[in-house]
């Protein structure tokens, strides 16, 4: 997520004033600062329906995002609206939980998270806690791809901050074929959504949200038991723009795949603001219903 011109200077601005207030301090610096950020108030609030979201502001992108929840996916909210209490959600691309969060508190939906970068499912777990939905939402620090297994994460600089994106899961490449320009390599858990269901006592997704940076056919690949379980309802993918012969080519295998497993689409909706429900052109979310 880009930061603005105006951002980079005030926060070239604000390390110049740091400097200069550590130089004036000395040793007592590093004390104040603790105190000074453990006293600011850093929670965005979100008003939906008289109900309130608090977002933990990490980071500038964190900000942006809290900022915008509302605005930049609202099909998606939409989508979240027609959970049924109690229904399973499984957020697969967490992010820092803004879905997740909406979900848990404006659907009453139970949630598994996934997110497998760790600034970012820090956040996600202040979020949890700071709107008290422990006991709705299971968050979870790993990958989901086609196999269990331990792969590096390709962490670019702009994915290593709180909100970031952008990074790859055991392959070094972004959406678009090209390569990523990696900051730092992770080594991370990995699991197929068949596996992570068959090992572990987690409830089973009636909806299922796919939005990450990749290897989004290699998620559908590895869920091909579970796509085809009839408590599963509905699924939203975010699928990259045909143009790109990667893309098209992992595109055709979801679409096939979704298809053999009865799921119709339903919407294509705008992938980020500003754009259309051209798969050919840009990014878009996708929305599917099991068909009757």
């Amino acid at each position: 997520m880009p930061i603005s011109r105006t951002h980079k200077f005030f926060k070239l601005g604000v390390r110049v004033f740091e400097r200069c207030l550590k130089n004036l301090l000395g040793s007592s610096y590093l004390k104040l600062a603790v105190a000074l950020t453990n006293e600011l108030d850093l929670t965005h609030t979100v008003s939906v329906h008289g109900k309130l979201i608090r977002i933990k502001c990490t980071g500038e992108t964190v900000r942006i995002r809290a900022r915008e929840m509302l605005l930049r996916e609202p099909d998606t909210l939409i989508w979240i609206d027609t959970f049924d209490r109690d229904e399973v959600f499984w957020d697969v691309g967490s992010n820092i939980g803004v879905f997740t969060l909406y979900a848990g508190l404006m659907s009453s939906a139970r949630v598994v998270a996934f997110d497998p970068l760790p600034q970012n499912y820090t956040t996600m777990f202040e979020n949890i806690t700071l709107n008290h939905l422990s006991d709705r939402v299971m968050p979870f620090c790993i990958a989901i791809s086609d196999q269990t297994n331990v792969s590096p994460l390709h962490i670019s600089a702009d994915g290593c901050t709180p909100g970031g994106a952008g990074c790859s899961f055991g392959i070094e490449l972004d959406n678009y074929g090209v390569s990523v320009d990696t900051f730092v390599k992770h080594p991370t858990i990995g699991f197929s959504i068949d596996d992570f269901i068959l090992h572990f006592d987690v409830p089973f997704p009636n909806h299922l949200k796919i939005d990450i940076d990749g290897i989004q056919e290699k998620v559908v690949l590895g869920a091909r038991n579970t796509l085809r379980d009839p408590r599963l309802k509905t699924i939203m993918i975010e699928l990259q723009p045909n143009k790109f012969q990667m893309n098209k080519n992992a595109n055709d295998i979801i679409l096939q795949e979704l298809e053999n497993a009865k799921f119709t689409c339903v919407k294509i909706a705008p992938g980020t603001p500003n754009m259309t429900n051209d798969r050919d052109q840009y990014p878009t979310n996708n929305f599917f219903k099991r068909a009757e």
